[in-house]
């Protein structure tokens, strides 16, 4: 997650909402 905050420009708030893997079982990820 760190690396991911490092190399874009997601919020750490987005990276959560992304990696959540409850949203991963509810229709994938949400651009």
């Amino acid at each position: 997650k760190e690396v991911a905050l490092e190399t874009t420009d997601l919020t750490a708030e987005e990276l959560d909402r992304l990696l959540d893997p409850r949203q991963l079982t509810e229709g994938g990820i949400q651009a």
